[in-house]
């Protein structure tokens, strides 16, 4: 199955509480060696523009590099998750294509009271969610943010953090709506025991784009984390006001918004999660690329009202034997017209061994898209199985084929693509 690779270290755009809980654990949590992997991949499609009719064939070789590290904690720490390609189609159904991921979040300590943080989020997003998914209707969006922080203790169980950030937002393609952003926010957190915490936090976002548009947003939230003896519970919920200006036009928004993350060990080998969130925000803003799953359109106007919710169960049963089953649901309402997107589906991923060093792979998704005012409703299907093979300690040989299709009303929309793919990964480290 075609699907990206969730990174670790992704940063909220506005949330500071969120933010400095990754920070918290990034620094108590043991430091990870450097992985890097090497990877050749082949990839053999029967429709490989994903078109309803006259489709063609074609194959896709493609180079990868992946680095995976988490320093020691220190004065500075840093995590970084990278996916780096390079992609050449045979008979040129596309230009070579790069592909790139990364998260990066880091930062240093300068004084006791004060900390330096940057971080940045590389992805390839797709323009338009009404249309098909290929390399034309990708743009790669790059998040670039870093600022300081002061904290400082109140008292023994009160902690006041001040945070200035700067932010830039790039696209490949439409540059139009590249964005410089300032960031202020001011959190105050009381500490009622070692499982209970409560806060409050005041966020000031101000965005100017390429196009001179400019967006203001505040938001006041109330922040809670509570932890039990399976159970883990953090997020925000508050009330946000949207602005944005440009020549002589000028819309209003406001919303209740929030997010929270919820996870219960079910046993000592699975855990049931719950993450949901519902944003004022805009498209040149970091979510889509830390929510993995939702896809907002590039070419419409900027503000958006976003509403994400995923739950499920993920088993692992040991190095080799793994399994994650989710339901999710995204919904995109556009400010400025009366555009809406919503999404909905299942999907699973399963690893399990087969012989000695030999494991077999299976995924599924099935996802139902709906357009209005267009009224266009899409019911997208895609299923995968495969093998990996661990030829040496350092050599994985991996196997897939599978099935993509996608029924619509609208019959532009509507392909089935039949894939296989062979690859080859090196452990260098």
């Amino acid at each position: 199955m075609d699907r990206k690779r969730l990174l670790p270290g992704d940063i909220p755009s506005v949330n500071r509480f969120v933010l400095f809980l990754t920070m918290v654990l990034s620094q108590t949590a043991l430091a990870e060696p450097p992985n890097l992997t090497l990877g050749l991949v082949n990839r053999y499609s029967d429709n490989a523009t994903r078109v309803p009719e006259n489709a063609e064939d074609d194959v896709e070789t493609r180079v990868t590099v992946r680095f995976d590290h988490q320093t020691d904690p220190g004065a500075c720490s840093a995590q970084t998750a990278a996916d780096f390609g390079y992609g050449v189609w045979a008979d040129d159904s596309f230009d070579p294509e790069t592909y790139t991921e990364l998260a990066f979040l880091g930062d240093c300590s300068l004084t006791d009271n004060l900390r330096w943080e940057l971080a940045d989020n590389m992805q390839d997003v797709v323009q338009n969610g009404q249309s098909v998914d290929t390399p034309d209707n990708r743009t790669r969006k790059n998040v670039f943010r870093t600022g300081p922080v002061v904290s400082a203790r109140v008292s023994q169980v009160d902690l006041i953090e001040l945070s200035g950030q700067y932010e830039k937002t790039t696209f490949e393609e439409n540059s139009d709506i590249d964005s410089d952003r300032l960031v202020g926010s001011v959190w105050l957190n009381h500490t009622f025991s070692r499982a209970t915490e409560l806060g409050i936090q005041f966020v000031a976002d101000r965005a100017e784009l390429e196009t001179d548009e400019e967006i203001d947003r505040d938001t006041l939230s109330l922040t809670f984390n509570q932890t039990w003896s399976a159970t883990r519970l953090v997020g925000s919920v508050g009330y946000s006001e949207y602005e944005s200006r440009f020549m002589d036009t000028m819309v209003e928004s406001d919303a209740v918004v929030g997010e929270m993350s919820l996870e219960r060990d079910v046993s000592a080998s699975t855990v049931f999660f719950l993450s949901a969130s519902h944003q004022l925000t805009d498209q040149t803003a970091a979510f889509d690329v830390q929510l993995g799953d939702i896809t907002v359109d590039l070419q419409e106007t900027i503000g958006v009202e976003v509403t994400t919710v995923r739950t499920g169960l993920q088993t692992i049963y040991s190095d080799r034997s793994r399994l994650e089953i989710a339901a999710f649901l995204n919904k995109s309402d556009y400010l400025q017209t009366d555009d809406e997107e919503d999404s909905r589906g299942v999907d699973m991923n399963v690893r399990f061994p087969v012989v000695t060093r030999l494991d077999g792979l299976l995924g599924a998704r099935l996802e139902r898209r709906a357009f209005e005012p267009e009224d266009q409703d899409d019911t997208i299907v895609d299923v995968d199985v495969g093998l990996s093979y661990q030829a040496t300690r350092k050599l994985d040989v991996i196997g897939r084929a599978g099935r993509s299709s996608r029924d619509s009303n609208f019959p532009n929309n509507e392909y089935e693509d039949n894939w296989f793919e062979l690859a080859l990964e090196y452990r260098l480290l």
